[in-house]
């Protein structure tokens, strides 16, 4: 496989695996001027994990480096850009851009430089300031993302794992009332079943993609806050959707679903996550390409052989399960997804353009640390790096102790 010129070698492959409202809709603007600045904070509360994969670690400053260079100064992210041309493709997705704040606050997280921090603050107010709206007063009141005349669940959900990761790792923000707005919300959309409406005030239909985001951020709002109407909730929609999904094929619910499964199963001990995260990662692996002989390098550990970015959405069950085979202590599943989401990894961390990659490109800083869309396609998405990122994120923590990202 080719970008450009240049060519990388089974040998680097095999290096990168080594190192691996009550009174109706009353609507107020969450700012009604400026946004807050950031430049007072000076004190973070970082995670003291020893052992991390510095391959995976160079890797992920390579990636915020990429974001912080594609964000301008309002906090709006490069949505899609062809690394090839150097130029922006345009368009934009607000969801898109919440998930990759997200994954901005964790490279700060675990890489500890502050540019990482101000980037993800800096996207955080501007999604804040353009989307971010308050409805109701007193106890009814909520917040949610509007863009384009429509608030949809997932706006909601992937706003708070942006703010909620920021909140963790600097505890002297103040985000308690956008993280409860936008969590309740979340509340006011769960159906008595247990499903989730994915759209507010508009025709509802069913998105796989929603009722996952929602699910991981009332795990991500309970574990912050130790509220129990958050894990109540959790609850009552696992209880709809494992039943739903039960089937265990891949869809968009299992990048989101599998980890909000492991964090509840760690406080609600049912089995029945247990087996419908397996099942959803042993589907993701059935295609996952091995270290065949005279297998192109360039494709192991991709789950095609035209192999693309979306091996980091698929890959996400496979290290969920392996968090949840850790915290079980079942040594044969932990080996059988740990070789997987390593595999995944090092397929990753080769897609990523490096310096040498983009030799003769147009603008090579501009590309250096994205994931492009595959070998053939360097269209850089965000949400192609944010994808990468917490897959990345994941296989280096979980590799080294059973605890969530």
């Amino acid at each position: 496989m080719r970008y450009g010129v240049r060519y990388k070698t089974a040998a680097t492959f095999l290096l990168i695996l080594l190192l691996l409202g009550a009174m109706g809709p009353i609507v107020i603007d969450l700012y009604e001027e400026e946004p807050p600045s950031m430049e007072f904070i000076r004190e973070y509360d970082l995670p003291e994990l020893e052992g991390l994969n510095s391959s995976i670690m160079d890797s992920l400053t390579l990636a915020g480096d990429y974001l912080l260079n594609h964000l301008d100064g309002q906090g709006k992210f490069d949505y899609l850009y062809n690394a090839s041309s150097g130029k922006s493709v345009g368009g934009y997705n607000v969801l898109r851009h919440a998930g990759t704040s997200y994954s901005l606050a964790l490279v700060f997280k675990y890489t500890g430089e502050e540019r990482f921090f101000n980037g993800t603050m800096l996207s955080i107010n501007y999604l804040s300031f353009k989307y971010l709206h308050f409805e109701g007063m007193g106890p009814s009141r909520f917040a949610y993302i509007e863009s384009e005349g429509r608030k949809k669940l997932g706006g909601a959900a992937l706003s708070l794992l942006a703010l909620v990761e920021a909140q963790k790792v600097c505890p002297s923000l103040d985000l308690a009332d956008e993280i409860r707005g936008l969590a309740d919300f979340i509340l006011k959309m769960q159906y008595e079943n247990g499903s989730f409406r994915c759209y507010f005030r508009a025709e509802d239909r069913h998105n796989d993609y929603y009722p996952g985001e929602a699910l991981l951020a009332l795990a991500k709002v309970h574990d912050l806050t130790g509220e129990g109407r958050y894990l109540t909730s959790l609850e009552r929609g696992l209880d709809f959707y494992v039943e739903y999904y039960s089937r265990g094929r891949y869809t968009a619910f299992t990048p989101w679903g599998t980890e909000a499964m492991v964090y509840a199963y760690e406080h609600l001990e049912n089995s029945s996550y247990v087996d419908l995260c397996f099942r959803m990662a042993n589907r993701c692996m059935a295609g996952q390409i091995g270290p065949w002989e005279g297998v192109d390098p360039s494709v192991v550990g991709a789950f095609s052989y035209d192999p693309r970015a979306n091996t980091a959405s698929r890959a996400e069950g496979v290290v969920d399960s392996y968090l949840l085979a850790s915290i079980m202590g079942d040594n044969l599943s932990m080996e059988r997804y740990g070789k997987s989401a390593d595999s995944s990894s090092g397929f990753l961390m080769y897609l990523q353009l490096n310096e040498t990659d983009v030799y003769g490109f147009e603008d090579p800083a501009m590309s250096v640390g994205g994931f492009p869309a595959s070998y053939d396609d360097l269209n850089i998405r965000i949400d192609y790096v944010q994808h990468a990122v917490v897959v990345l994120v994941k296989a280096m923590v979980y590799r080294t102790a059973p605890v969530h990202i």
